[in-house]
């Protein structure tokens, strides 16, 4: 990505801190011609093989939302 550096979600089972999924996002603002408003894009969303169908997914999708609409970002890509 050159000069952009992605941000690291990952959703940890408290046991033993085992990744269960990861979200990888980047700031697309600099790159972002459109309205000017704040915008993130979605990388990857990875969850292992073993641990798919258990909804970590989309709960880790759905935190990871909500902590960028608190943070005045306007659109996810």
């Amino acid at each position: 990505l050159g000069p952009v550096e992605a941000a690291e979600m990952c959703l940890r089972r408290k046991s033993d801190g085992a990744i269960l999924a990861r979200l990888l996002l980047w700031d697309m603002e600099p790159f972002h011609s459109g309205t000017g408003q704040p915008c993130v894009g979605i990388l990857a969303l990875q969850v292992s093989e073993r641990h798919r169908r258990q909804g970590y997914a989309k709960f880790l999708l759905t935190t990871a939302l909500l902590y960028l609409r608190e943070r005045s970002y306007q659109a996810v890509e």
